[in-house]
C-alpha cells in the first residue's frame, strides 16, 4: 500500500512540473510574440525609410510635391532640395515659381521649419495673401447677467450709439439706434454687422448690469450658426472692444480653402496666428468634406472636430474622402497629423492597416515617394540628422505631445523630443481628464451618442459626453470594398477581419498573394501543440497506469529470457568455484488459474506413487496364480 501510495506521489509531482513547466513556456511565448510583434513593426518602418530613400536615389523625375514631402519625412537631402530651389520664385520664396501657390508654399514652410531653416520670407508671402472674407455674415451678442435691463452704449468713427436691452434680453432701438454699422437681427436678440463695417473697431458698455458680449457667425445662405472661442465678461460700467480679425488666404479675389486649410497649420506651427482662418474654415467645411478640414480644425484648436474625424474613418481603417483629389494614403496622413501621437484607438487601427499594405519593398502606394514619405511622417516621424535634432520622443522624455498654441496657453514649454505630424513636445499636459470633462468612458462594445458633443479626447483616452449605447454592427465589408456572399469565387478570398450584416455570409475580397509566413509568428503555436501534447500523454498514463506498468513488465521479463536463451550453457565441463555455472533460467510469473470443476474425460498425466504400487501388486499376483 505504501508503494502503492508512493508511485501516485511520484506521478503527481510529474504531472504538476508538467503544468508549471508548460504554462511559463506559453508565458515565455506570449513575451516573445510581444516583443516579435514590436521588433516586426518596427523593422517594417525602417524598411519604409530605407524604401523612401532608395525611391528618392533612383528616380529621375522628382516632383515639387514628392520634395516637399520627402523632406518632412528625412529631412536635409540633396536631391530634393535641389529641386525645391529649382522651383522657387527667384524673387520671393514661394512655390511653384510658374504660379506661386498657398498650399505648396505652406507645406515648404512646414518642410523648412522641419530642417531649421529660415521660414521668414514664406511667412510674410502668405501673409500678404490675407484677404477679408464675403461669404460670412456677422453678429454681435449683448447678453445681461441676471435679468436686470441696462441701457448699452456702442462706440465706432468716433461717435456714440445708445441701445436698451429689457429683462426679456430683446434689443430695443433708441432715437439714435445701433447707428449705420449695425441693424437688430434674429427676433431681437442680435445685433447683424453690415459688410461695410467689417474692418471697423467697437467699443461696448452697459451702464446697470455686467454682460457678456460675443462674435456669432453664419455662411450666407446657410442655417448652421458658430460662436467664437473670444467671448468676453465685462463688468458694469466698464467697457470692451471688439474687432472682428477674421480672414482667408488667396492669389485672386475668392479664398483658397484648400490653401487656407495648410497655412493655417504651417503659421500656427511656427507660433504665428493660424486661428483668424477657422471662422473661414470651419464655416465653409461642409462644401470642402473632401479635403477632411475637421483634420486641420482640430489642430488648430477646435476640439469638437475630433469626433468628425473618427466617424469618417473607413472600416476602422483608413481614410478616404469622397470626391477626394488625392487618395486613401494621403487622406489616412492627413488624419494621422491630427490624431497623430494621442495613442487612441483609431490611431493604432489605421497604423496597423497602413503596415499590412506596404509594397514588398516597404513603401506605399506603388512606392509613390510623396504617399510614402507623408504616411512616415504624420505616422512614424523620425528625428533627423542635418542639422542635428535630439532623437528622442517625447513620450520617453516623460513629456506630452501638445499643439504649440494650446501648450503655450496651458502653461507649457515646447521642448525638442519628436511628436508625430505637426504636435510639438510640451512639458504640460494640455487635455483634461475625462473626469474633469465630466464625462464617461464607453465599453468596448459602446460607442457615444447624444448629449454635448459625443466623442472628445481626453488624457486618459476617448471620452463621452453624451451617452454610450451598443455599438450597431455595420456592413464593414462593403465599407472596405468586399462583397458579402455564401461563399467565394475562383479569384476572391474570405477577409476574416471584416463582418457582413447577414451572420451566414461572409466577407469576399479579391485574391492577393499569400505572405511568406514569419518564423517568429508560429514559434508560440509550436510552443502551444508541443506542451498541449505532453499534457495529453500526462493524462493518459495516470488512466492507463495499471496496464502500462504490466505491459511494460512483461517487456522486461520477456527480453531476459530471450537473452538467457540465446547465451546457453556454457561449453566444458565445471571448473568448481573457478568454472562457468549453469545459468539459472527464468520463467514469467504466471497468474493463478481459478480452480473449476472438470468436464470430460480426464488428460492424461504422470503416474502417482499409489499408482505404481497397485501396478506391481496385480503384477505379482497374475505370476502367482500361473
Amino acid at each position: 500500500m505504501l508503494k502503492i501510495n508512493m508511485k501516485k506521489r511520484e506521478i503527481f509531482v510529474f504531472v504538476l512540473i508538467v503544468v508549471l513547466l508548460s504554462s511559463f513556456a506559453i508565458a515565455q511565448s506570449s513575451n516573445s510574440s510581444t516583443t516579435n510583434k514590436e521588433d516586426s513593426e518596427s523593422k517594417k518602418i525602417n524598411n519604409a525609410y530605407d524604401c523612401l530613400k532608395e525611391q528618392i536615389k533612383n528616380n529621375k523625375e522628382i516632383a515639387l510635391k514628392d520634395a516637399i514631402f520627402g523632406v518632412l519625412a528625412v529631412g536635409s537631402n540633396d536631391i530634393l532640395l535641389k529641386k525645391i530651389e529649382e522651383e522657387k520664385k527667384s524673387d520671393r520664396d514661394c512655390w511653384p515659381k510658374a504660379d506661386c501657390k498657398i498650399r505648396e508654399s505652406a507645406q515648404m514652410l512646414l518642410a523648412y521649419d522641419r530642417i531649421s531653416k529660415d521660414t521668414s520670407k514664406i511667412k510674410d508671402w502668405l501673409l500678404s495673401k490675407e484677404i477679408g472674407i464675403k461669404d460670412l455674415i456677422w453678429y454681435f451678442e449683448i447678453d445681461l447677467q441676471g435679468n436686470a435691463a441696462s441701457e448699452c452704449n456702442i462706440k465706432y468713427d468716433s461717435l456714440d450709439h445708445k441701445i436698451k436691452i429689457g429683462s426679456d434680453r430683446k434689443i430695443k432701438g433708441t432715437s439714435s439706434g445701433p447707428g449705420p454699422c449695425f441693424k437688430i437681427a434674429y427676433n431681437e436678440y442680435w445685433l447683424r454687422l453690415e459688410g461695410s463695417c467689417i474692418d471697423k473697431e467697437f467699443e461696448i458698455s452697459c451702464t446697470d448690469s455686467d454682460f457678456i458680449s460675443a462674435l456669432v457667425y453664419q455662411k450666407k445662405g446657410g442655417s448652421t450658426v458658430y460662436v467664437t472661442s473670444k467671448t468676453k465678461l465685462t463688468s458694469a460700467g466698464a467697457s470692451v472692444t471688439e474687432k472682428i480679425d477674421a480672414k482667408c488666404l488667396s492669389t485672386g479675389s475668392s479664398c483658397d480653402y484648400e490653401g487656407t486649410l495648410w497655412a493655417a497649420i504651417a503659421l500656427e506651427g511656427i507660433e504665428e496666428d493660424g486661428i483668424k482662418y477657422v471662422p473661414y474654415l470651419l464655416a465653409m467645411s461642409e462644401d470642402n468634406s473632401k479635403f477632411l478640414p475637421e483634420a486641420f480644425l482640430y489642430m488648430l484648436g477646435q476640439t469638437d472636430s475630433y469626433n468628425k474625424i473618427i466617424e469618417k474613418q473607413k472600416g476602422g481603417k483608413y481614410w478616404e474622402m469622397v470626391g477626394t483629389p488625392n487618395n486613401k494614403f494621403y487622406d489616412t496622413s492627413v488624419a494621422l497629423l491630427a490624431i497623430g501621437g494621442t495613442g487612441y484607438d483609431q490611431e493604432a487601427a489605421a497604423k496597423n492597416y497602413l503596415l499590412s499594405v506596404q509594397t514588398k519593398e516597404g513603401c506605399w502606394n506603388g512606392n509613390n515617394i510623396r504617399d510614402t514619405a507623408f504616411v512616415l511622417y504624420s505616422a512614424w516621424k523620425k528625428g533627423i540628422s542635418v542639422p542635428p535634432r535630439d532623437e528622442t520622443s517625447c513620450a520617453e522624455a516623460g513629456k506630452f505631445c501638445e499643439f504649440s498654441d494650446a501648450c503655450l496657453d496651458a502653461g507649457g514649454i515646447a521642448t525638442d523630443e519628436i511628436c508625430s505630424g505637426t504636435r510639438k513636445c510640451c512639458s504640460k499636459r494640455v487635455e483634461e481628464s475625462c473626469e474633469e470633462k465630466k464625462g464617461i468612458t464607453c465599453a468596448s462594445d459602446e460607442e457615444c451618442n447624444g448629449g454635448k458633443g459625443g466623442n472628445a479626447p481626453s488624457s486618459d483616452g476617448n471620452c463621452c459626453l453624451g451617452i454610450c449605447t451598443k455599438k450597431v454592427v455595420e456592413n464593414s465589408c462593403e465599407i472596405s470594398g468586399g462583397n458579402c456572399d455564401t461563399n467565394c469565387g475562383d479569384d476572391e478570398e474570405e477577409d476574416e477581419d471584416v463582418n457582413c450584416l447577414n451572420i451566414r455570409e461572409i466577407c469576399c475580397v479579391e485574391k492577393k498573394e499569400d505572405p511568406t509566413p514569419s518564423p517568429d509568428g508560429n514559434k508560440t503555436w509550436i510552443y502551444i501543440l508541443i506542451f498541449g501534447i505532453l499534457i495529453l500523454l500526462v493524462i493518459i498514463a495516470i488512466v492507463y497506469r495499471t496496464k502500462i506498468q504490466m505491459w511494460m513488465y512483461k517487456r522486461k521479463e520477456k527480453g531476459r529470457e530471450g537473452a538467457a536463451i540465446q547465451r546457453g550453457p556454457p561449453r566444458g565441463p565445471p571448473r568448481g568455484q573457478g568454472g562457468y555455472a549453469m545459468p539459472q533460467q527464468r520463467y514469467p510469473i504466471r497468474q493463478p488459474i481459478q480452480s473449476q470443476p472438470m468436464r470430460g474425460p480426464i488428460a492424461r498425466g504422470a503416474k502417482s506413487s499409489t499408482d505404481k504400487e497397485m501396478e506391481e501388486t496385480m503384477k505379482k499376483l497374475k505370476e502367482m496364480s500361473e
